[in-house]
């Protein structure tokens, strides 16, 4: 096959970022994968994930692959998976009757040659801003600031830290985000202390009389994140609409399992 047939070919077959695979096509994509990993056979949909440049790229040799995320099918997303407030898992809302789970690691790639052998009819997508989520989700894989060790190990100590945040997220589902502003950005002595500003980023636009649901999330993280030898200088809530690109330029993304994975923790 030419180069121009199999672009042309890809593009007629509808494969582009963000296609959801399932049934018989799931099944003959999942054939020609060589790794041989047990939670392959448990795959109920694919996701595939590979740029659109990439997926049209004229030269095999150049980008030889197709990459699909394994996805499971579940009933409701948990409001402490969406939004990809967690690194290793993420729950992406497709409809009302459609909800995924995807783990960063439970992905398989093709030779991309093989997409010009499978062609879709009226296949579904991923929403636009769930698709912008996981790709964000993906890339935080690799570009997730990391925070010193101290600091982690500190909230460590805080009693059932894990049980309390995915409270926080059931009560408040709006909250997209936490962004942690650490002074200093360094490992401390025992008596020293950290400084620590908190920006929580809300999902959407600020509307009236919405003060009372930020005072609410502020009151519960102050509670939360209350420990020794790390001062909370400051918490604020903001809407997308609100948050600035200074804001964002200072203060780095946080969630928990900086510290289930570096101390090895079950929080």
């Amino acid at each position: 096959m030419s180069e121009t047939s199999l672009r042309d070919c890809i593009i007629a077959n509808q494969w582009k970022q963000g296609i959801i695979v399932k049934s018989e096509q799931k099944d003959i994509i999942l054939s020609e994968v060589e790794e041989t990993y047990d939670w392959i056979k448990d795959t109920e949909f694919l996701v595939l994930f590979s740029q659109d440049c990439d997926l049209l790229n004229s030269n095999l040799e150049n980008e030889p692959f197709a990459e699909f995320f394994c996805a499971l099918a579940i009933e409701r997303a948990d409001p402490s998976l969406v939004y990809g407030k967690n690194p290793r898992k993420i729950h992406v809302p497709i409809n009302k009757s459609l909800c995924l789970c995807l783990s960063i690691n439970h992905r398989i790639r093709i030779k991309r040659e093989f997409l010009a052998n499978i062609s879709l009819q009226n296949p579904m997508s991923l929403p636009d801003d769930e698709l912008t989520n996981l790709l964000t989700w993906v890339s935080k894989k690799y570009s997730r600031p990391a925070f010193p060790d101290r600091f982690n190990n500190l909230l460590s100590t805080v009693p059932k830290l894990d049980k309390k945040l995915k409270k926080l997220n059931d009560e408040h589902r709006e909250i997209k985000r936490l962004f942690f502003l650490v002074s200093p950005f360094t490992e401390i002595e025992d008596n020293q202390y950290y400084t620590l500003q908190i920006k929580v980023l809300l999902v959407g636009c600020t509307y009236d009389d919405c003060d009372y649901v930020k005072d609410a999330i502020i009151d519960e993280l102050r509670r939360i994140l209350s420990i020794g030898q790390i001062k909370i200088i400051n918490i604020d809530c903001s809407f997308e609409n609100e948050m600035t690109l200074f804001e964002l330029s200072h203060f780095k993304e946080w969630d928990k399992d900086y510290i289930s994975r570096r101390f090895d923790l079950v929080l």
